[in-house]
This record gives structure tokens, sequence and C-alpha cells, in this order.
């Protein structure tokens, strides 16, 4: 029976990067500062990385003894990361945090807190995006708004999420938080943690927000074949009525994002149906300058989520609901 509030728990870091020189070594540094947390080991893996991410992981593998890192020659998918450090880390309590993301010192001991109940498997942080308020920005934003909310309903997979030590092993898929989440999902509750918040920043180019839903709805849509489980963010009416109910808000901003949706989930649907599942795929390079991170105080308040909505566990079964696409 884990207990991770009372700090001695031993939890294993997992960093799956490529190409990820202009965040990588500021989130090595947050991680490391983490508080109210007992940081067994963290494993860097680089998926064949061109530019200068692997002197940044030797320069902290050096400084740090509990960092282990895994280089590739080639690239292979960030599904294949997730896997060695699903089979190499040694804790039971396991973390898994994209390389391009922000968070304060104390998120990963509260992303933990979950698990001082047994029923609980997974944990989930919620991502808020640094994106300006333009018209593009405005979509990224309503974006994160409409997974946030829907989340509360059902939990679904982010670029920061706890789960206990498993033996499971997940295949090719351009959804790798979510594909995991639909199998652990079986053997107990997810938990949806709205408090514990990581920063990230969307596209700013609408050419890479649309290769993002693209590639998110081709992986669901392998997924939902491949498990019987179905993201709630795959159910398309559930979307647009979400966003629809975010006009007052967004104004005209709902109708540029559910016209992005619209292209980028026919293109993804085209992709599927051709079989065609692109694990490493284009980088958005818009979306790796974090450095206006730096305006945020190293400890943060954590927003809660609307006093009417209520957060619901997930233990899912092999069928759930039907896809709307």
């Amino acid at each position: 029976f884990l207990h991770c509030m009372d700090n001695k728990t031993a939890v294993s870091i997992g960093i799956v990067a490529y190409n990820e020189e202009k965040n990588l070594g500021k989130l090595i540094e947050q991680v490391l500062a983490q508080v109210g947390i007992n940081i067994k080991e963290l494993l860097l893996i680089s998926d064949g990385s061109t530019d200068g991410t692997n002197k940044i992981i030797d320069h902290y593998r050096l400084k740090d003894p509990r960092i282990r890192h895994f280089i590739f020659a080639k690239r292979e998918g960030k599904y294949r990361g997730v896997n060695v450090f699903l089979q190499e880390a040694a804790s039971p309590i396991l973390i898994l945090c994209s390389a391009d993301i922000m968070f304060a010192n104390n998120a990963l001991s509260k992303l933990c807190e979950p698990f001082s109940d047994e029923k609980n498997i997974m944990s989930i942080a919620r991502p808020i995006a640094i994106n300006d308020r333009g018209p593009l920005g405005k979509c990224i934003q309503l974006n994160w708004d409409i997974h946030h909310i829907l989340a509360t309903i059902r939990p679904k997979g982010t670029e920061l999420l706890a789960f206990r030590k498993t033996t499971i092993q997940i295949p090719k898929t351009t959804v790798d938080e979510e594909y995991l989440l639909a199998l652990l999902s079986k053997e107990g509750n997810a938990i949806y943690s709205d408090t514990v918040c990581f920063f990230n920043k969307g596209p700013t180019k609408f050419s890479e927000f649309i290769s993002q839903i693209r590639r998110n709805c081709t992986g669901h849509l392998f997924l939902i074949k491949e498990t019987g489980y179905v993201p709630i963010t795959a159910q398309s009416w559930t979307c647009v009525r979400q966003a629809l109910l975010s006009a007052k808000k967004y104004k005209f901003a709902v109708f540029l994002f559910l016209f992005l949706q619209c292209i980028g989930r026919s293109m993804g649907f085209f992709d599927y149906m051709g079989g065609k599942k692109d694990v490493c795929w284009s980088m958005a390079l818009s979306t790796k300058d974090l450095t206006s991170m730096a305006q945020f105080p190293l400890e943060l308040p954590m927003p809660r989520i609307e006093k009417n909505t209520e957060i619901k566990s997930l233990k899912t079964t092999s069928t759930l609901i039907s896809v709307d696409d």
C-alpha cells in the first residue's frame, strides 16, 4: 500500500526528448528541484536527437547520480522511448513528463497525492497554454479549456501524468499518454488532478495546429480500433457542443476553432483509413520556446475547476461508448 504523501515512496521520472535543446535543461533543473517527493531516478531518453539535446543530457548526468540516460542512434518515435522508461524504471511510482513543459516546484508531489488510495492507479495533471490572445492563441486556449471541462467528466491523458509501476508496453502510436490511460485504467481508477497544473505552448502557426489535430485524430481512431477505448476528446460532437457553449467567452474564435478542427480531423480520418501511423512526426517548432515562463514564480497557486463541475474517477471496461466521428 503506497503513500506518496509521506515523502518516502520512491518515484522514477521519465522524459523522452527529440531535439529539445531549448527547454530540456530548464526542465531537468525543475525536476531535480522538486520538493516533498523522493526522486529515486530520472531517466532521460533521447529519441535520435540531432541538436544539442544529447550534450545537455551528458552535462546533467555527470552532475547527479540519479540520472540515467538512453540515447537512440536514430529516431524511432516517442512510444519507443516511453516503453524503455516503462521497462527500465525501478520505482513503485512512475511519472512521465514531456520535454516541452514547465511546472511549479511542488507539482510532482501534489500529482502523487492520489496514490494514498490503493484503488487509484493514475494521476493526471492539467495543461495550461501560455499562448497570446491572438486569433490562433484563442483557439489554443479554447482547445485546452474544452479538454479541461471534458476531463472533469472522464479523465484524458496529458503530457504530465503519474502511475503505478506496470509491465505493460504500448504499441506504435501517436497518442502515447492516452494509450497508457486506456490500458492502465482497466486495473484501477484514473484521477484528474486538476489542481496540479503544467504549462506548455501551443503552435503559433495554423499549419502546425492542424497537424497536431490530424495526428491526434489518427492516433485516437487506431486506439479505438485496437482497444475499444474511446477518449472523450475523440467524440467530435461532444467537442463541438462544448465549443459552442464557450461562444460567449471566445466569440468568433469558436468558429475558427471548429473550422480548423474540421480540417485536421478530416485529414486524420483519411490517414487512418489509409493505415498511416506517423510516429515520427514533424516537430511543431513554434511550441518549443518557453522563455516567457520565466515570469512565473516557483510555487504557483493551483486553479480549481468550476464549482458546479463534478470530478469523476475512471474505471473503464473494454467498451465505453461509440465514437461520434
